[in-house]
């Protein structure tokens, strides 16, 4: 008997084949009847993909896409992950080395043109074995509606969404799939390597939020199209000029919005700024999205490094550097989300009965823009709106707070019948408005001298929109 056992393997097994004991997989020998054992290591099987996908995705927004790749072997995994496809800014590929019972979690940057349905393939190839692929395809829609995200060749019978009472996310899947609410922000959904060609679709809605309630009865409004908030963090402070404006002007001439000027003053400054004209260019929303437009400057503007000349115009995107005359250079972010588009009904009545004013209409993807100055004043960035912009830690928000007490989307900010209001999205952790919580669905208006508290963050708002100009 021991000479028909030397050397069997025992796959996965738990009892001694000679007498039927249980065994250990560590066991060299049964402990029962001494009958040598040799366990053949576990069947490898492909590493466990899941993604993310719990971002809304808008086109022309680039979005960021997280992944991660989980080891079910007692052996480690080792290999090479590559993601490509449409809508990717570049290709992912990169080798993946992963321990017994690990992960590792990988991102790629997905950045739609257009509305439409963008495919893109992943695949896992170990250094020995054979190679698997999942295939996912995304429909982007226009900016009105929702996110539609189909996982194919997923597991139809056994796929499980978390959805997080953060995310503010609503997820439509057929019966058989299994709902988890309440558990945490982040969606991880399993992908199956090519074994069904079911097809799920996850379905990203806004939430409904309520009638506001609370101090606006009478509320002590400020009416202005700009303000300036100074965020207190850490040892650090930044400004931020937050305009309110379907056309925003730059210029060097003090009457802009946006003041374009190089700071300390010296000779070498101001004979580099000199260059600048006096009304150089304008960001205009338009239905085809946030415009920069060049006015009859005389150095023209360079985006990404190409010159562009007096009047003319180029559709803005993240990512995109500009340099009027080549001067200071200003990098933009866009966003699309305007997290009241859901439901403006609530809005549209606050506006209609306590401020005798309608809700302010939206043109194009674009819901506002972020421009960060790169080389001079870093510590003053430009946040350009419509009606509705997030406050959060996450990337995806317009006004980005780095505090680690920072909920990803804390509050947003509102212009609405000419005047900024802030409205705080979780009761949990209330913004303190001059020390006084505010509740979820308060709105409350937003004149200089008030101050904000959301986490361990402090932001005063200011009159000047913007800092060292104010002549």
């Amino acid at each position: 008997m021991n000479q028909v056992l030397k050397g069997k393997g025992l796959e996965n097994s738990t009892t001694c084949p000679a007498c039927g004991t249980d065994v250990r997989t560590v066991d060299q020998f049964c402990l029962e009847c001494g009958s040598p054992l040799t366990h053949a290591p576990k069947l490898s099987t492909p590493p466990r993909l899941q993604l993310n996908l719990s971002n809304q995705i808008w086109a022309g927004q680039r979005s960021v896409l997280v992944g991660r790749l989980c080891n079910q072997n007692d052996a480690p995994w080792d290999g090479e992950l590559e993601i490509v496809g449409r809508g990717l800014t570049s290709s992912r590929s990169f080798r993946v080395s992963l321990k017994p019972e690990s992960l590792a979690q990988f991102d790629f940057e997905f950045l739609p043109e257009i509305p439409g349905s963008y495919s893109m393939k992943i695949s896992a190839t170990p250094n020995e074995g054979t190679a698997y692929e999942a295939q996912i395809v995304i429909d982007v829609p226009e900016i009105s509606g929702p996110t539609i995200v189909n996982v194919t060749d997923a597991r139809h019978n056994e796929a499980k969404f978390i959805v997080g009472q953060e995310s503010n996310i609503e997820v439509n899947v057929p019966q058989q799939a299994e709902v988890q609410s309440g558990l945490r922000a982040e969606n991880f959904v399993d992908i199956d390597w090519q074994t069904s060609s079911q097809s799920l679709a996850i379905e990203v809605l806004s939430s409904v939020i309520k009638e506001p309630t609370g101090p606006y009865q009478n509320p002590q409004r400020f009416r202005a199209d700009q303000i300036s908030l100074c965020i207190h963090e850490s040892a650090c402070e930044r400004n931020i000029c937050l305009h309110a404006k379907q056309v925003v002007t730059l210029g060097k001439q003090s009457e802009n919005d946006i003041v374009l000027r190089l700071l300390p003053e010296s000779p070498e400054n101001d004979a580099a700024w000199a260059r600048i004209s006096r009304s150089h260019a304008e960001i205009e929303f338009t239905d085809k999205g946030a415009i920069w437009r060049n006015l009859q400057c005389s150095n023209g503007t360079f985006i990404d490094e190409q010159l562009t000349e007096a009047d003319e115009f180029l559709l803005m995107r993240s990512g995109m550097v500009f340099s009027p005359a080549n001067v200071l250079e200003l990098k933009v972010e866009t966003f699309a989300e305007d997290r009241i588009a859901g439901d403006t009904v609530p809005y549209q009545r606050f506006a209609t009965r306590h401020l005798d004013a309608t809700l302010p209409e939206t043109l194009g993807q674009h819901q506002g823009l972020r421009i960060v100055r790169t080389g001079n004043l870093e510590n003053e960035e430009y946040v350009v709106m419509q009606r509705c912009v997030s406050i959060g830690s996450s990337r995806l928000c317009t006004i980005q707070l780095a505090g680690s007490d920072v909920r990803p989307v804390h509050a947003q900010l509102l212009w609405i019948g000419e005047t900024f209001w802030i409205e705080s999205l979780h009761e949990a952790e209330p913004i303190l408005v001059k020390g006084t919580s505010l509740s979820v669905n308060q709105l409350f208006p937003l004149s200089p001298g008030t101050t904000l508290t959301i986490g361990s963050t402090e932001i005063s708002v200011g009159q000047h929109h913007q800092l060292h100009v104010e002549d």
